[in-house]
């Protein structure tokens, strides 16, 4: 079945609770017979899950804009399979600070995104105006000798190597839109984009 806005609500609804009777129940079978929306709807519950304490428009407006991402990857990986697309899982730009947290002094925002494989979760530091230091860490994902990434962009292209541990580093990339692959041995293990 195809994932669309409405199906999105629907999933939030059931998570939430206030979806009932039938329809409750048809949707619970499409969440364990459908793969994409079965993975779907286990990201949206840890969402919700995880920001239990935060205020209902907060967690609303975070789930509208995960969701409307999560779809967006998913579109484009079923159009590219080729590119073993990532799915954003987490934007700690779109979660809000739960009531009496202050925001940090610097502005780093996180990201996690669910590979074919594995997962890569990014720390994105500002290192002036227009840099970022870019902090990621692989796992589960395993290939053929090292793994290699490449992060490229219109104006921009730089190449890490992730450690025995999976992590990897890009130092000053410049603001911009950025695609990340990742490869080993010759072997695409997944591409991710986000934007600086």
């Amino acid at each position: 079945m195809k994932l669309d806005q409405r199906l999105t609500e629907e999933l939030l609804s059931l998570i939430r609770g206030s979806l009932k009777g039938k329809r409750r129940r048809e949707l619970l079978a499409l969440v364990n017979s459908d793969k994409e929306i079965g993975e779907t709807y286990r990201l949206l519950r840890q969402l919700v899950e995880t920001g239990e304490n935060l205020t209902s428009a907060g967690i609303d407006n975070a789930l509208s804009n995960l969701s409307d991402r999560v779809f967006a990857d998913f579109t484009q990986k079923k159009r590219h399979p080729e590119q073993k697309r990532g799915v954003l899982v987490f934007d700690s730009q779109d979660v809000p600070l739960p009531a009496g947290v202050r925001p940090a002094t610097v502005d780093t925002r996180r990201l996690r995104f669910q590979l074919e494989t594995g997962e890569m979760e990014l720390s994105l530091y500002p290192v002036s105006f227009n840099s970022y230091e870019v902090l990621g860490r692989l796992t589960g994902v395993a290939a053929e000798g090292d793994i290699q990434l490449t992060a490229k962009s219109a104006h921009s292209e730089r190449k890490a190597a992730a450690d025995h541990f999976g992590l990897f580093r890009f130092d000053k990339l410049p603001v911009g839109r950025y695609t990340i692959v990742v490869a080993g041995a010759d072997v695409l293990l997944g591409t991710i984009e986000f934007e600086l």
